[in-house]
């Protein structure tokens, strides 16, 4: 990928978590945070957030529900008539979102520490389809970001260990509401069994 597609990538996924409102770590570097990013081929894109303060937490999951959206036609199609902000704004008006207290913050926050750090496995990387993956860490650790394109995850990769994580943890405390409903296809696809 050119450097310029890869910096207009960038801003299509910072656009996609502003709309999806996943971004309340940033900005606060002495909390420790978790956001997995999907974004799919043919399927709609969705977030979880795990956002760690002192003693509280939370749980952010979101989705846009279309399989099209409005920052992809801004970032990559033709769309001359529109800006990135009106853009960001229409994918903000058709977000589904749940936001949690997490009653356990100590623990999650332990559970997510002990994981191996993610890196890309050639094993897991999709040649085409597939989804493509931003995960982002803030914890004792330090900061990282990771960016993948991915297809079938493989059980035995530390991506595997951090996206079955960061989506079953979701999906136990988020309940069966409307944005988990991409949340539980993207898990289908992306890791065996």
């Amino acid at each position: 990928m050119s450097n310029s597609s890869t910096q207009r990538w960038e801003r299509y996924e910072q656009a996609l978590l502003t709309a999806l409102g996943c971004t309340a770590a940033e900005g606060h570097p002495e909390r420790a945070s978790y956001r997995l990013l999907v974004i799919p081929t043919f399927h709609p894109i969705c977030a979880c957030e795990y956002a760690f303060a002192e003693r509280t937490a939370t749980l952010r999951v979101a989705a846009l529900p279309s399989v099209s959206n409005p920052l992809f036609d801004y970032f990559f199609g033709q769309q001359t008539q529109t800006t990135e902000v009106s853009a960001i704004e229409e994918a903000m008006f058709s977000c589904l979102e749940a936001t949690v207290a997490l009653t356990d913050p100590a623990q999650l926050r332990q559970r997510f520490i002990s994981l191996a750090r993610p890196e890309v496995d050639p094993r897991d990387l999709a040649a085409r389809d597939g989804a493509n993956l931003r995960l982002d860490l803030l914890d004792p650790h330090g900061r990282a970001t990771l960016h993948a394109q991915v297809g079938l995850l493989t059980e035995s990769t530390a991506l595997a260990g951090w996206v079955e994580a960061l989506i079953d943890t979701a999906l136990e405390r988020i309940g069966d509401v409307r944005p988990a409903a991409p949340l539980k296809h993207a898990r289908s696809y992306l890791l065996p069994g």
